[in-house]
């Protein structure tokens, strides 16, 4: 017993921190090179080090910032002293071990807990779109969803009002008609897609819809021209496009007093079709300029001569047994119901839950309802409950609200899909995690999702997010200032960096190539734009640079208009966008009533660097600029849409800054190598951000331990992407959760 209590005793005091290493080292390097500013009095930047107690862990947001700003000499700030390089390593080297010792010694860390989590509208027409096999978008009438966090698909934002119910129940009847059919004849109809109520994504003056076309037939597509007469010197045509395929080219010319209409027939299968209609060249080429002219609507009516009903292919997913039409017995039909529920609940479902359900079929029944018209009823009861419509995870021991314990293997699988999918879990997943298998086939299953074609839904949610990519639908570059910039421009620039973004991914690419590299993904378009010939065309292919110029996210035209205002490019919105994307180094707020900077301030001369002074010369401003200015200067030779430029408004540009801590650099291609020098900030900020996204929460101060160990697992592993996803996947906060009272999330 004794020898028990010593070695008990022991351990325990392995466990404490290190105060004498706190008093030692870390409290007197505070108190002279910190507390002058950084005081319980003067609080800069809302820090007080002198409350902290001995042991850093407490407040561990704090001190991995504080010892990341001394390792980078960005504090103490300049025209203070500097302490000696050795006293400074000395204290961050106490920092790391301190961490280390929490993290290993600590044992069963508090994984955090999940709220239940609505579907949001991205995951909810994904969802439909793999249990029905309809790409139907019904989501796309839903209201916006909320954001925390950075990211749309966090529990805690994701509310239901009654608005939204409503929309729930419109959108289960829309699908349940669309996914069980019913023979029936169809009678011709109109609908007309105006060019000023549709998504702009093609060419200048081009309409992009997707229609769906209800039985195969003639269909009759009316194009309606506007804007200015085309003449026959300007050499223009009218292309109809229908899935990519031209289907007629029409000469554009509209001589005075004669219709501006052309007419085509096709004959699509039922299903939905993409419809483009985009004015081009003899040759084919659309054309990249605007010529004043546009598509001004389109018309598609019918159907005529419609073929013989067909079922459509959702019928192979959800009519499992029993002949269609109406011939399935009532043992069938409740295999339809059960088999249905079971993947929409995303899990096993109760005999309860089942009679339940189809209760509803075999009222339908005794109304003298078909059994398709019935089962619509079944399905509709499934698509509004609230377990297609929330991820709910259940607590093992409902009494114990601190219990932790592991997710269950159906649990695990629908946050591996929608993490990586955007989507429900597939059979190969639900069968695996139904055999118990999931845990023990993790990696291979991981390797398989991000091959999928589904794992497009994590760049574009995801990569959208992180680096705001979804704003570049909504930018508005000035006409008058960059004519350049259209519909066209702005896919192409977003397509490159999906493109390079899914390269590092599937190549399994060091994290670093995010912030250089000497390729990336250009079509004819974007490499006019950036001044690279030999690309022609409007495919993309991967195209090796030869320049610093381009090469990482930072140098893409995507990111630069997302950083920039509409008529000038900002060095203090893209320096914050490098602190908070890349650099993990957010700047606080900036404080109440700060006037932003005067564009057009009597006598303001000299480039956009020189007006900037002003910031940096208020010493309320100066903290936080000091840092952002100086690191957006270095792209300050890409104007407000990305393109090179050596002069602004006449003046020659200097691109010269220093990063966070003091180093110097002359331009773009020296800031991407600082950059990448400075690559475990940016695992660490990825690992934060993709953790933030898996689990559908902030992270919380417990978190700051599960980071840590992502972070340097990745970094042991020469910062390969796919090792920052497996770490986050086979992370406690992951797989774990921690009980409440009440027993479901």
């Amino acid at each position: 017993m004794p020898v028990l209590f010593l070695l008990l005793l022991s351990f325990l005091q392995g466990l404490a921190a290190d105060t004498s290493g706190y008093q030692k080292l870390v409290q007197p390097y505070v108190a002279k090179h910190c507390s002058t500013c950084h005081n319980a009095k003067a609080k800069v930047a809302g820090l007080d080090l002198d409350r902290t107690a001995d042991s850093i862990t407490a407040d561990q947001d704090v001190w991995e910032k504080v010892a990341r700003k001394i390792k980078t000499g960005e504090m103490p700030p300049k025209g203070l002293p500097v302490p000696p390089s050795a006293d400074s390593a000395a204290v961050t080297a106490w920092i790391d071990k301190e961490f280390a010792r929490y993290d290993k010694a600590r044992g069963q860390h508090d994984p955090g807990r999940v709220t239940a989590r609505r579907l949001n509208r991205v995951e909810y027409n994904n969802t439909i779109r793999d249990l029905t096999g309809l790409d139907l978008h019904p989501a796309d009438a839903f209201p916006v969803d909320d954001s925390g966090y950075g990211f749309d698909n966090i529990g805690d934002v994701l509310s239901l009002s009654p608005a939204l119910m409503e929309k729930y129940m419109t959108a289960a009847e829309r699908v349940a008609r669309a996914s069980i059919a019913i023979p029936r004849t169809f009678r011709e109809t109109s609908d007309r897609y105006r060019s000023d109520r549709v998504k702009q994504v093609g060419p200048p003056g081009s309409i992009d819809v997707s229609h769906n076309f209800p039985i195969e037939g003639d269909y009759t597509i009316r194009i309606a021209i506007a804007g200015k007469r085309i003449e026959e010197a300007d050499g223009l045509f009218v292309s109809a496009l229908v899935d990519g395929r031209e289907m007629q080219r029409f000469d554009g010319v509209n001589p005075p007093n004669k219709p501006r209409m052309r007419d085509l027939t096709i004959r699509p299968p039922a299903g939905t079709h993409r419809i483009r209609v985009q004015f081009t060249n003899a040759d084919g080429r659309p054309v990249s300029e605007d010529k004043g002219v546009l598509i001004e609507y389109l018309d598609i009516r019918g159907p005529k001569n419609p073929g013989a009903f067909a079922p459509p292919p959702s019928h192979k997913l959800i009519l499992v047994c029993g002949e269609w039409p109406g011939k399935y017995s009532d043992a069938c039909l409740r295999q339809i119901v059960e088999t249905f529920a079971r993947r929409a609940f995303r899990r096993p479902v109760t005999t309860a839950e089942v009679d339940t359900l189809f209760g509803y079929v075999t009222k339908a029944k005794a109304d003298g309802e078909p059994p398709e018209r019935a089962l619509r009823l079944a399905m509709q009861a499934v698509l509004v409950s609230p377990h297609f419509l929330f991820r709910v995870e259940r607590d093992a021991k409902p009494t114990d609200t601190k219990a932790v314990h592991r997710i269950n293997e159906f649990e695990l699988a629908s946050r591996l899909s929608y993490f990586l999918w955007s989507s429900m879990p597939d059979e190969e997943l639900y069968n695996l995690a139904a055999k118990g298998r999931l845990r023990r086939n993790l990696e291979p299953q991981v390797r398989r999702m991000v091959a999928d074609r589904k794992f497009a839904a994590f760049t574009e949610n995801f990569v959208g997010q992180w680096l705001g990519l979804r704003n570049l639908d909504e930018a508005k570059p000035a006409k008058e200032k960059f004519p350049q910039f259209d519909n066209e421009l702005r896919e192409a620039m977003k397509m490159e960096t999906q493109l390079f973004f899914e390269n590092v991914v599937r190549e399994d690419r060091s994290l670093a190539e995010f912030l250089d590299a000497n390729y990336t993904f250009l079509n004819e378009r974007l490499a006019k734009h950036y001044g690279i010939a030999g690309v022609s065309g409007p495919e993309f292919r991967k195209v090796t640079l030869t320049t610093s110029q381009r090469g990482g996210l930072v140098t893409m035209a995507s990111v630069l208009t997302v950083s920039s205002y509409p008529n000038r490019t900002s060095p203090v919105i893209r320096g914050k966008y490098l602190l908070e994307n890349f650099l993990n180094s957010p700047p606080p707020a900036p404080p109440p009533n700060v006037p932003s900077l005067e564009e057009s301030a009597g006598g303001m001369k000299g480039t956009l660097r020189q007006q900037l002074e002003k910031h940096r010369t208020n010493a309320i401003c100066a903290s936080c600029h000091t840092r952002m200015d100086p690191l957006g200067f270095g792209l300050e030779n890409y104007d407000a849409v990305g393109t090179w430029r050596e002069t602004d408004d006449g003046f020659p540009i200097d691109a010269s800054g220093t990063m966070p801590g003091g180093r110097a650099f002359q331009g773009p291609g020296e800031l991407k190598s600082l950059l990448k020098n400075s690559q475990s900030d940016f695992a660490q900020c990825m690992a934060e951000k993709m953790m933030i996204y898996a689990l559908g929460r902030g992270l919380e101060k417990q978190d700051r331990t599960f980071v840590r160990q992502v972070v340097s697992r990745v970094a042991a592993d020469n910062y390969r992407f796919m090792r920052l996803v497996m770490e986050i996947v086979n992370s406690a906060p992951f797989q774990l959760r921690r009980g409440e009272a009440g027993g479901t999330s």
